[in-house]
């Protein structure tokens, strides 16, 4: 039978003069004693000898196949990882509310992504609370008309004129348009509360900010 390469080069023989002991060599850096007949130093254990060679040049292949298999298996997954991480895109914004005013703090971009994120004036997204993402998704769909074919305000371009003394000022784009009203704009659908409400929420809640 012929041995893999690495199986041969690891045995050494030395042989004793009569009887005695032979050291062989292992592939894992040990020594194996074997002993022998005397005179010509062949072994009496001949065949058991030639079973634990053949046993040795078995395992040396399968190690060798283990690793490539192992081997390969990485590669795949470190591919598939690199794959996936490239295809990633930036996350879809439900809004963006633009919010305006003469009171010290009034002025105010919010953008809530749908991925339950949030960025004030253009700082790090942050993660919002799950019912105020929640409340966000809900208000897109109201924005855009709740059922497909229904008409929203956002569809439609919706402006209300400010009523008297406003405090805050909005501007809200969606992916169907932009809606625009006062806290004190009169005959505002309660989606417009519902604006104002999470925007205050969120701009002190999450992103520090005094209004």
């Amino acid at each position: 039978m012929r041995l893999a390469g690495s199986a041969v080069a690891a045995w050494r023989r030395v042989r004793t003069g009569g009887g005695g002991v032979r050291r062989v060599r292992t592939g894992g850096g040990g020594v194996r004693r074997v002993r022998t007949s005397g005179g010509s130093g062949r072994r009496s254990t001949g065949a058991a000898d030639d079973a634990f060679v053949i046993g040795l040049a078995w395992r040396v292949r399968m190690r060798t196949r283990l690793r490539r298999a192992a081997g390969g298996v990485l590669a795949a997954a470190t591919a598939l990882g690199l794959a996936a991480c490239g295809t990633g895109g930036p996350p879809a914004d439900l809004f963006i509310v633009t919010r305006s005013g003469d009171i010290p703090g009034a002025r105010l971009t919010l953008r809530i992504t749908d991925d339950g994120r949030a960025s004030c004036n253009g700082d790090e997204l942050v993660l919002i609370a799950s019912e105020d993402l929640i409340d966000a998704r809900q208000i897109r769909r109201e924005l855009e008309g709740e059922e497909e074919g229904e008409t929203g305000p956002a569809d439609e371009g919706l402006s209300l004129p400010p009523g008297p003394m406003p405090v805050f000022r909005y501007a809200v784009r969606g992916q169907d348009g932009t809606v625009s009203f006062s806290d004190t704009s009169e005959g505002q659908p309660q989606t417009f509360r519902e604006i104002a409400a999470l925007t205050r929420r969120v701009a002190k809640g999450r992103c520090g900010l005094p209004r």
